[in-house]
C-alpha cells in the first residue's frame, strides 16, 4: 500500500512539472474545434526583473480570431492590428495588473496580411506578421 501512494505522488509531481513550465494558450470555447497557429512575435519589452521561461506577450491565430496571452505585469498595453496598406483595423488598451486572456474578434479577411502590434506605456513594443 505504501508503494502505490508513493508511486501515485511520483507520478502526479512528474505530470505537474512539464505543466508549469510549458508555453501553452489558455483556452476559451473559441479555441475548441479550431486549429491553432502561434504568431512570431519581434521587439522588446522589459522583463519588470521577472524570471519566466514563457514569453511576456504570446498570440495565436485560432481559427477566425485572434488569442492573446499576456503572462507579465505590465501595467498598460495597447493592443493594434493593422491591413496591409497600414491602416488601422482594431485598436484595444488593456490594463495589465495579472496576467490575462484575450479573445480578439476583430473584422479580419481570409488571404490578407495583417500586423499585431503590443505596445507599453514606455513606447516599446512587440510586433507580427500574419495571415488569415
Amino acid at each position: 500500500m505504501k508503494r502505490i501512494i508513493v508511486s501515485l505522488l511520483f507520478s502526479t509531481c512528474f505530470l505537474l512539472i512539464p505543466a508549469t513550465t510549458m508555453s501553452v494558450p489558455a483556452l476559451s470555447s473559441s479555441l475548441l474545434g479550431d486549429s491553432v497557429k502561434e504568431i512570431d512575435l519581434d521587439g522588446e519589452l522589459p522583463d519588470n526583473k521577472q524570471r519566466t521561461l514563457r514569453k511576456p506577450i504570446e498570440a495565436f491565430i485560432a481559427g477566425e480570431s485572434i488569442e492573446v496571452n499576456i503572462n507579465a505585469v505590465m501595467e498598460l498595453v495597447l493592443i493594434t492590428i493593422y491591413n496591409e496598406a497600414g491602416d488601422i483595423v482594431y485598436q484595444q488598451s488593456e490594463s495589465t495588473d495579472s496576467e490575462m486572456h484575450i479573445n480578439i474578434n476583430a473584422p479580419l479577411s481570409e488571404g490578407e496580411e495583417y500586423i499585431i502590434e503590443f505596445a507599453n506605456s514606455q513606447g516599446q513594443y512587440l510586433y507580427g506578421k500574419f495571415e488569415l
